[in-house]
C-alpha cells in the first residue's frame, strides 16, 4: 500500500503503449491519427515538467503525507475522463492530468520514504520505487489490450483508492514536523514509525540535520562547492544520457514498435519486455546492496 501511488504512476507511463495500438487500428472506437497519438503520449511528460515545481512547494507547505494523499484525485479524474472519452482531445487532457499526478508522485514519495525510513533500510526502500513502478507498467501491458476503455480504466484505477485512505492513516514525516516547530507531534510520529518509545536520540539527530541544512544555501553549495558540483554534473549527465537512450519512447510505443516489426505478437513481446524490465529492477536492488556504487554506475554506462 505504501507504494501504490508509484504503481499507479507506472500504469500511467505504460498506458499509451497498448492503448495507442488499439486506437490507431481499423476498428478503433476513437479513430486516432499518428499525430494525435503522439500528443496523447507526450501530454503526460509535458504536464509533469511543469508540475514538478508545484509539487515541491506543496510538499514544503502542506506536508509530505498530505501531498501524496491528494495525488489520488488527479489519478482518479484522469481515469474517469479516459473511461468516458469519445475524442482524442479528451484523452490528451486526461493524460495531462495524469502527468501532474505522476510529477507529484516521483517528487514527494522518495522524500517521504527517505525521511520515515531507518538508515539501515533506506537504500532498499528507495530501490523498491523502481520495482513497484515496473509492476504497474507490466499490469497495464497485460490489461491495456482489453477492448473497452472503461473496463481497463476501472481495473487500472482500483489501487489508487488505497493510497487515499492509507496515507491519511500514516503519520506525517518527523522532519516536516520539526521544520515547522511541532516537536511533540514529531516525537509521537517517530514513536509510531519505530514502534518504540525511546526515540530521543534520533530526534536530536534530525534536529541537527535540519539546523545544518538551514544554515546553508543548498543551491549555492551545489554550484560553489567542487565536490557537490561534481556530483551534480554526474547526476545530471546520467539522467540526461538515460533519456536519450530511447527507453521512454520504447515504454510509450512498445506495442506499435513490435506490431510494425512484423512476424511477432506485439502483445506477447511487450509483456515479455515489461517482465524483463521488472526482473532487471529486482536484480539491481540486490546488486546495489552488494557491489560498490561506482562499479554499478560504470556497468550501467557501458550497457
Amino acid at each position: 500500500m505504501l507504494l501504490m501511488n508509484v504503481e499507479q504512476s507506472g500504469v500511467t507511463l505504460g498506458w499509451s503503449s497498448p492503448v495507442l495500438a488499439r486506437l490507431q487500428s481499423a476498428n478503433s472506437t476513437i479513430p486516432t491519427t499518428s499525430n494525435e497519438g503522439a500528443w496523447i503520449a507526450s501530454a503526460l511528460p509535458l504536464a509533469s515538467l511543469f508540475a514538478t515545481g508545484f509539487s515541491a512547494l506543496s510538499m514544503h507547505y502542506l506536508g509530505r503525507k498530505f501531498t501524496i494523499a491528494i495525488t489520488a484525485f488527479p489519478y482518479i479524474i484522469s481515469w474517469i475522463i479516459i473511461a468516458l472519452a469519445s475524442t482524442t482531445t479528451e484523452l490528451i487532457i486526461a493524460r495531462a492530468i495524469a502527468g501532474i499526478a505522476s510529477a507529484f508522485t516521483y517528487t514527494v514519495t522518495p522524500v517521504y520514504l527517505g525521511e520515515i525510513s531507518p538508515d539501515n533500510i533506506r537504500g532498499g526502500i528507495g530501490l523498491c520505487i523502481s520495482v513497484v513502478g515496473n509492476i504497474g507498467t507490466l499490469w497495464i501491458y497485460c490489461i491495456g489490450t482489453i477492448p473497452e476503455l472503461w473496463l481497463s480504466s476501472l481495473l487500472s484505477a482500483l489501487p489508487i483508492f488505497g493510497v487515499l485512505f492509507f496515507y491519511l492513516w500514516l503519520p506525517e514525516s518527523p522532519y516536516f514536523l520539526l521544520e515547522n516547530n511541532r516537536k511533540e507531534e514529531a516525537v509521537n510520529a517517530l514513536k509510531r514509525l519505530r514502534n518504540k518509545d525511546n526515540v530521543e536520540d534520533e530526534i536530536k539527530q534530525m534536529e541537527l540535520t535540519i539546523s545544518r541544512n538551514s544554515d546553508q544555501n543548498i543551491f549555492k553549495e551545489l554550484i560553489t562547492d567542487p565536490s557537490h558540483r561534481r556530483a551534480l554534473m554526474i547526476a545530471l549527465g546520467t539522467v540526461t544520457f538515460a533519456q536519450f537512450t530511447g527507453g521512454i519512447t520504447f515504454l510509450f510505443y512498445a506495442h506499435l514498435i513490435f506490431k510494425r516489426a512484423g512476424n511477432v505478437s506485439a502483445n506477447l513481446m511487450s509483456i515479455l519486455k515489461a517482465v524483463m524490465q521488472l526482473l532487471t529492477s529486482i536484480g539491481s536492488a540486490y546488486v546495489v546492496d552488494n557491489v560498490a556504487s561506482h562499479e554499478c554506475y560504470n556497468f550501467n554506462v557501458m550497457i
